[in-house]
């Protein structure tokens, strides 16, 4: 039987960050972050055994953050990043 660990995640991204909305309400202190980049910080409070990247996905979804498409180094590529808002 596989652990769950929803509400957890949940929890845990509306206490650390707000959501942006739009990629023009970025400010100085919003933070830039691929899935990867926020399951690896996930995985260090919560079993990384128990908590894979589509958890936090959704996760990601349920609490309303968005991803936006940006530009990468190689310009033929886009990636998505989801724009957080630090909670002080």
């Amino acid at each position: 039987m596989k652990t769950t660990y929803d509400q957890e995640l949940e929890e845990l991204l509306t206490q650390w960050y707000t959501p942006v909305s739009n990629k023009d309400d970025a400010t100085d202190t919003t933070v830039k972050k691929s899935l990867h980049d926020i399951h690896t910080d996930v995985t260090n409070v919560l079993p990384s055994k128990w908590v894979n990247q589509q958890d936090v996905y959704s996760a990601l979804q349920k609490a309303q953050f968005k991803a936006f498409p940006t530009n990468t180094d190689d310009e033929s590529s886009i990636t998505f990043l989801y724009y957080l808002e630090p909670k002080q």
